[in-house]
């Protein structure tokens, strides 16, 4: 017969800048290196809201630069004499509507 352990779970702070949740059901906390350390639930969750704030700040500034960008090419285009629909295709910006 055997016996099995509830799952407990464990929150660490790698050290590295990285969190991790280790699911383990050996019943023995897991062996962190020497710069983790064990943290709760409530720090992992921020951690994690933290950095997936940071993440979806970066991907709006580099959407937004790169916006910027086709607009400025199309700003090019336009004044370069060709017309508004080729400085759309070839610059991949769309002007709003007026």
């Amino acid at each position: 017969m055997s016996t099995s352990t509830e799952p407990q779970i464990y929150y660490v702070n790698n050290g590295d800048g990285s969190f991790s949740r280790i699911v383990s059901d050996s019943g023995v906390a897991p062996t962190l290196s020497e710069s983790a350390e064990f943290i709760t639930e409530g720090e992992y969750t921020a951690q994690l809201a933290t950095m997936q704030q940071e993440h979806a700040d970066r991907v709006a500034a580099a959407e937004a630069a790169q916006q910027q960008a086709a607009k400025d090419d199309y700003d090019a285009l336009i004044a370069s004499g060709l017309p508004a629909g080729t400085a759309r295709r070839l610059s991949g910006y769309t002007p709003p509507e007026d």
